[in-house]
């Protein structure tokens, strides 16, 4: 029995720091947002454990020791951060190329305003130089206690590794026919059978389509207002999501699944995207978007989509007469509330038929509440806190839903179809959060303009005098 103590004691001590320690930030992860826990890492975490600690026992020099130690430590940070590199990818519906090529553009994230991000960089912090620290000077035992841990880990890892599924994301129907807001619009052919009208598309940041349908109705029920009615035909529906945000434009302006990097490239069709179709057609093509012009270099593949002028931060600022509002947490930007009627004044005043895209921001995850936000969603209704991402976020679609409308009503020469879709589900941490919202598709409206009623006819006219007299 004394005997046993010793190895389970070091046996403790080694799984601490080696498994434990080394793989805190990926189990914090799996803990607080139930995300499956499988770390590639693992396997070269195990091998690295007992070459380490076997090489007292190998004749090479302390200065060749020296160097395999800290090439381990080196690799085991690169590897480390591939591994959360890889969770963002999975988890935000991106693509390794398109993660890889948007790395310069951390620079304008704020990711200590969101506390949650602030606490897990303070984690891997405090984790890999624990890590490090504690490996190097505890003493991980006899050789059996090495290969034992050794052993241990490489099969705990393999376990984990087989069970896991992939990082937990609302699913997508590969199935599912391929369509778009602008495809059940039928956009192009209305462009063409009345040439003399505007076209507005509103692609809303994180809506997602809500599970109950009581909350749904809550949410799209600013649609309701007598006042929209009146003038509007109004239609709702889904349709299928895939990736992130960029992905959502690329269905949206191309009708493809390509990504925005191959527009760049060269490698999309671009004289099929919308912009370019209607700008044949003579209209004017315009973007708006709250956020740096090269973040997802926007203003690199915008002009290749076809559009004439594109709108970001900067351009909409310097046009602003009065004190330009921002909001939002990591990603801080213009107030959308400012935008919308930016949009529906160069309407107003276009001098030819208009094409205005509108790709909103502050309800981008993580978002927080803006001292302008006036939208007030009854959350508690619905079991949501005010400081909930979902409550801030349904604030913030409603905000963006009275903007859409606000475009919709302005007196414009011309009438204007208006079409509002969600870019994708919220990637929320909460796994409760993350399922309020139904897998793989996003929800619609569609704003059509009602035709005015045909001029009375004389004949018409005496037709209807005859049925009224006594």
């Amino acid at each position: 029995m004394l005997r046993i103590l010793p190895t389970i004691r070091h046996l403790t001590l080694n799984l601490l720091i080696w498994f434990v320690l080394s793989n805190l930030p990926l189990i914090v992860l799996s803990y607080f947002m139930w995300i499956p826990y499988h770390p590639t890492s693992s396997f070269y975490i195990a091998f690295t454990f007992i070459s380490l600690c076997l090489l007292p026992y190998v004749r090479i020099s302390s200065h060749s020791r020296h160097i395999f130690k800290w090439v381990f430590y080196g690799g085991y940070v690169i590897l480390l951060l591939a591994e959360l590199l890889l969770i963002a990818i999975k988890f935000f519906g991106l693509r390794a190329e398109e993660i890889f090529a948007s790395l310069p553009m951390i620079v304008h994230l704020d990711f200590m305003a969101y506390a949650p991000y602030a606490a897990f960089i303070i984690v891997i912090a405090i984790s890999v130089t624990a890590f490090i620290y504690s490996s190097l000077n505890v003493n991980p035992g006899s050789r059996r206690d090495i290969i034992l841990t050794a052993a241990i880990l490489a099969g705990f890892s393999w376990y984990q590794y087989s069970q896991s599924e992939a990082i937990a994301k609302p699913s997508i129907d590969e199935d599912m026919p391929f369509t778009s807001v602008v495809l059940e619009s039928g956009i192009v052919n209305k462009a063409l059978a009345q040439p003399d009208q505007n076209f507005v598309l509103v692609i809303v940041e994180s809506l997602g389509q809500f599970k109950d349908p009581a909350l749904s109705a809550q949410l799209f029920s600013v649609f309701n207002a007598a006042a929209l009615k009146d003038k509007f035909d109004v239609e709702q529906g889904r349709v299928p999501y895939y990736g992130s945000t960029t992905a959502a434009e690329m269905r949206e302006l191309c009708a493809s699944k390509s990504s925005y990097l191959d527009v760049l490239d060269d490698e999309v069709d671009t004289l099929k995207c919308l912009p370019t179709v209607l700008g044949q057609m003579g209209y004017n093509t315009k973007s708006y978007h709250g956020y740096v012009s090269n973040f997802f270099e926007r203003s690199a593949w915008y002009p290749k989509v076809g559009f004439n002028q594109s709108f970001f931060a900067r351009q909409l600022a310097l046009r602003s007469t009065e004190d330009v509002k921002t909001c939002g947490s990591t990603f801080h930007g213009l107030c959308d509330y400012q935008i919308a009627p930016w949009i529906a004044h160069d309407l107003e005043k276009a001098s030819v038929k208009t094409f205005a895209y509108w790709l909103t921001l502050n309800s981008h995850f993580p978002s927080r509440r803006s001292n302008t936000l006036n939208s007030a969603f009854p959350c508690t209704k619905y079991g949501l806190q005010r400081d909930n991402q979902v409550c801030i976020m349904a604030d913030y679609w409603t905000e963006s839903f009275k903007g859409a409308i606000q475009i919709a009503l302005t007196n414009t020469s011309r009438p204007t179809t208006v079409m509002i879709v969600g870019d994708h589900a919220p990637p929320l941490f909460r796994y409760k959060d993350r399922d309020r919202f139904v897998g793989g598709v996003v929800p619609y409206i569609i704003l059509k303009p009602k035709q005015p009623a045909p001029p009375s006819t004389p004949h018409a006219v005496m037709a209807e005098a005859e049925t009224l007299r006594p």
